[in-house]
């Protein structure tokens, strides 16, 4: 038992180790904490305290990892962190609350992103500690998006799915959904391509889309408050 357990120890500080090594730039300070928890790993010592610590350190760091993308990858823009409460007295997906409004700089029609940088929705009423989000998984959800060059429109559901698309598109499932629409800064992730279903007598094929989320998955996501 105390093998499998120092080798579930050592797997998550090799993913820390990993993270220290990419931004030991802003973490560095903690190289010493991680090399003492290597030491206990193959000293035999590491308790079951010591586990859930490394464990909960490890997702820290990974939600840090996430927001470093995200900040990265909307560089050109001012981001303002939210957190989501529960979606009641919503009983569905269609919309969310988050604990930021007025007096953030959230406004109506911004943006939502992950905090993995994919799209959520857009801010639709805002009062001043709190705003609403329409999500694209919202039934009346339509926005342009492209997958290698073929256009499509998004259609909100869940799970979300593709419309429009031309048949003999050159697509195929795992590609990339990008957002196109001139509401949302261009190229924002918005998930992979699923199953498509081509219809006879039909010009058009349809879609899943598989955003890898669900709202009551997150947590945390970003408003944009500066576009366009």
């Amino acid at each position: 038992m105390k093998t499998v357990r120092q080798i579930i120890a050592l797997a998550l500080l090799l993913g820390v180790g990993g993270f220290f090594f990419l931004f030991q730039g802003d973490i560095g300070g903690s190289l010493a904490g991680f090399r003492s928890r290597v030491a206990d790993v193959f000293d035999g010592t590491l308790s079951r305290e010591k586990l859930v610590a490394l464990e909960a350190e490890n997702a820290r760091l990974r939600s840090e990892l996430e927001d470093k993308g995200t900040e990265d990858r909307f560089g050109n823009f001012k981001l303002v962190e939210a957190e989501l409460f529960s979606r009641y007295p919503f009983n569905d997906r269609s919309l969310v609350l988050l604990d930021r409004g007025s007096e953030d700089g959230v406004g109506e029609n911004m943006p939502v992103v992950t905090s993995g940088g994919g799209l959520l929705g857009v801010v639709r009423s805002v009062k001043r500690t709190r705003s609403e989000v329409q999500t694209i998984f919202d039934g009346q959800w339509k926005s342009s998006v492209e997958i290698r060059g073929e256009k499509a429109v998004l259609a909100g559901g869940t799970p979300p799915r593709l419309e429009l698309i031309q048949k003999g598109a050159s697509m195929q499932e795992g590609d990339p959904v990008l957002s196109v629409s001139p509401d949302f800064p261009k190229d924002i992730y918005v998930g992979s391509l699923g199953e498509v279903t081509e219809i006879p007598e039909d010009v058009w094929m349809t879609a899943e889309v598989r955003t890898g989320f669900l709202p009551e998955d997150l947590s945390r996501v970003f408003v944009i408050v500066d576009f366009p």
